[in-house]
């Protein structure tokens, strides 16, 4: 799997949008050479097989796979950007993440947790994952400024969130000139006045910060509302953000 991290969120407008874009394999995953992207919402593709790097190889010496800029031809609404870990044998690794504006308007997507794939006992409402879980969208992302934006993930206890005691939508700031130390990540507490998970978290007053299956969570400042509509037979979060809303 193939974990996509926006540090920069979408350019408005219809001219374009600029992201930055941090890759990083999952351990189990095999090494790749290159990726493929393909840009795609509302049953269009706006750019298919778009080589990274254009030139040479990835750094294959870390999990982390390299930091790059992309400039895409942007109509506007949400779009999804899938990558694709290549090497001479074919496709290695694969993953997704979501990109939504920040105007007015209704965004739903399907998170799976990011530790999603085979093997990876996270029981949803039908119990075990079904078929093809772990090759959906793992990270949803509203831009919010020139240089910050909210991002959403799924949280169950899977993979590095094993000892979590409470699952649900992850919602946190990120900030894209903010220097690491300075805070470039914020995570949202959507139950401030309650801590949870005292006797193996870290810190508990973060502990219960995921937006539970049922509830609704508005950012303050920023007019965005995240409500988690319900599960898939497969343990997918269902979720609805509505941008635009007033303060």
């Amino acid at each position: 799997m193939l974990l996509a991290l926006l540090a920069g969120g979408c350019g408005g407008g219809d001219d374009g949008a600029s992201l930055l874009v941090s890759f990083e394999r999952d351990p189990a995953a095999p090494v790749p050479q290159y990726l493929l992207l393909t840009w795609v919402g509302e049953g269009k593709v706006f750019a298919k097989d778009r080589r990274l790097p254009a030139a040479g190889m990835l750094s294959t010496s870390a999990l982390a796979l390299g930091t790059f800029e992309i400039h895409l031809t942007r109509p506007g609404g949400s779009r999804t950007l899938v990558a694709r870990g290549m090497s001479a044998g074919g496709v290695t690794s694969e993953g997704g993440a979501r990109t939504a504006t920040s105007n007015a308007g209704v965004t739903r997507v399907t998170l799976e947790p990011l530790d999603a794939g085979p093997g990876a006992a996270v029981t949803g409402a039908a119990g075990p994952p079904s078929f093809g879980f772990g090759e959906g969208v793992k990270l949803a992302v509203v831009r919010t400024g020139p240089d910050s934006v909210l991002a959403f993930e799924a949280r169950d206890p899977v993979g590095n969130d094993t000892t979590a005691c409470k699952s649900g939508v992850l919602v946190y700031r990120v900030r894209g000139t903010t220097q690491s130390g300075g805070g470039p990540i914020q995570v949202l507490d959507a139950h401030p006045h309650t801590e949870a998970c005292w006797e193996n978290s870290v810190y508990p007053p973060l502990a219960d910060a995921p937006v539970s299956l049922g509830e609704t969570f508005t950012v303050k400042g920023e007019g965005i509302r995240v409500e988690v509509e319900g599960r898939t037979a497969s343990g997918a979060w269902n979720v609805k953000i509505t941008a635009g809303m007033r303060a």
